[in-house]
């Protein structure tokens, strides 16, 4: 689509073929090309900017997550991975390297005192700097900065220190469902990396309204070209679920579906 959400044109389309997705969460440019994270065959697909498919370059039965954004560069894929034997989140792939020695784990790891919560609430979306590996856990209310050569982390920005953050993770910590042992909760629902701004979406506290009380979505702005620091926030009149950033604006889905709208970036607008 273009900035005004007229349909440019569609890649790809649903199937088992070679160019065919079964199921897609997330996907990723880099160099101008189109890179598919086909969830239901496990394969990272590429794809030209036009169309044109070019091939599967990484298939494997070693199940890693593509539900989660992934980054690409010129040799590598960075995925999250949670582990909970290695108590590691994170995975790289050296495309340069032979497959029986191309695969790293890495990665902080939150226990949560059950096997099912630790391996869902450990994943990340992962982003990438020319320095830096840049993570946004699901489930825990940091954003992580690690060096992209030793794979070390170096950084953590604990979200708790935003006062409407830790209201909301207060709520959700309290709601009687979180002791079950299949029951996980989510405190980033997406992030989005642009000019050097990570944007996350997170929940603000539930509001009391004539009809009960219903939760809004926030939008929170950090630079992380050297230390992370807090910018601003783009309160939301309305549950989102997804979004991506220009240099002109916010694009977002309301969790109902069916529809994207289009906000200024500029947070004064």
């Amino acid at each position: 689509m273009d900035k005004n959400l007229q349909l440019k044109k569609t890649i790809g389309k649903h199937g088992r073929g070679p160019q065919e997705f079964i199921y897609i969460d997330c996907f990723f440019i880099y160099d101008s090309i189109l890179w598919v994270g086909n969830t239901g065959q496990l394969a990272l697909m590429k794809f030209t900017l036009d169309g044109n498919f070019i091939s599967t370059e990484h298939k494997t039965k070693k199940k890693y997550s593509l539900n989660e954004r992934f980054a690409v560069d010129d040799s590598k894929i960075y995925f999250s991975k949670p582990n909970i034997d290695k108590k590691t989140s994170l995975a790289v792939i050296d495309l340069n390297k032979p497959k029986d020695n191309n695969y790293k784990e890495f990665g902080a790891f939150t226990d949560f005192g059950q096997s099912y919560k630790n391996k869902i609430q450990n994943k990340r979306d992962v982003f990438i700097t020319d320095d830096y590996i840049i993570t946004v856990p699901e489930s825990i209310p940091v954003i992580e900065k690690y060096d992209k050569n030793s794979l070390e982390l170096i950084e953590t920005y604990d979200l708790l220190t935003i006062p409407v953050i830790a209201e909301a993770l207060e709520a959700t910590l309290n709601h009687p469902d979180i002791a079950d042992p299949i029951t996980t909760y989510s405190i980033a629902r997406d992030a989005y990396l642009h000019n050097g701004i990570l944007y996350i979406m997170l929940p603000t506290p539930t509001i009391k309204m004539k009809d009960g009380h219903k939760e809004y979505t926030g939008i929170m702005a950090f630079d992380i070209k050297d230390n992370i620091k807090y910018l601003h926030r783009y309160p939301f009149n309305e549950d989102m679920n997804i979004f991506c950033v220009t240099d002109e604006y916010i694009f977002t889905a309301p969790l109902t579906g069916g529809v994207i709208k289009r906000f200024p970036l500029n947070p004064e607008q």
